[in-house]
């Protein structure tokens, strides 16, 4: 057997070591990485085609009827999350991001940081923001819901874009795009549809 006792103390504390530090490497590596893109990761539920937002999000969805040239529809974004809103971008000549929300404050994408003026959207009052960095946007609030434009235009140009909004019911006679699928909704803010 051992004579040194010594090496009977010794063996436990270095098996209680090897462990403390196969513990804190576990630890470690189980940790969870903060999340540094600006905010919670919510999945979008997507409307590919201008027809397919207004059959999902239903007659309350605010479509603009007026874009700057080569500007057209990109796709609709519906975020299920603390903040419920439908994001509609518009891409061609410039990228345009329509944000639509229920509420008296409206939220930006991107948000602006500047100057911000006034302005009279259909009787209703809003603000234009000159952004420094991120591009400029035009927030309002109609009585039902608050809009919010932004991107690269200026501010004349994001005026008669607000203007031109009109809820979806309103657009009987606009000519939509062909269907992709099948949705069920609850207007203006769906309650059942696909994920992308």
């Amino acid at each position: 057997m051992m004579k040194n006792p010594y090496f009977i103390i010794l063996i436990p504390l270095v098996l209680c070591l090897i462990f403390l530090i196969v513990g804190w490497i576990a630890s470690i590596s189980a940790t969870p990485k903060p999340d540094t893109s600006g905010g919670p990761q919510i999945t979008p539920y997507r409307a590919e085609t201008l027809n397919n937002a207004a059959e999902v999000y239903g007659p309350g969805y605010g479509i603009a009827t007026s874009l700057p040239a080569g500007c057209t529809f990109h796709e609709a974004n519906y975020y299920d999350g603390t903040l419920k809103r439908i994001d509609t971008i518009y891409s061609g000549s410039t990228r345009l991001t329509l944000t639509q929300q229920k509420g008296e404050q409206p939220f930006c994408v991107g948000g602006s940081a500047g100057k911000s003026v006034p302005v009279i959207i259909n009787g209703g009052k809003g603000n234009f923001t000159q952004g420094e960095k991120t591009g400029n946007s035009l927030s309002w609030y109609d009585g039902n819901y608050s809009f919010c434009i932004s991107g690269s235009v200026n501010q004349e140009e994001m005026t008669k874009i607000a203007e031109s909004v009109r809820y979806s019911e309103e657009n009987e006679s606009m000519s939509l795009t062909q269907n992709k699928g099948e949705y069920l909704h609850s207007p203006p803010f769906p309650r059942s549809y696909r994920k992308p």
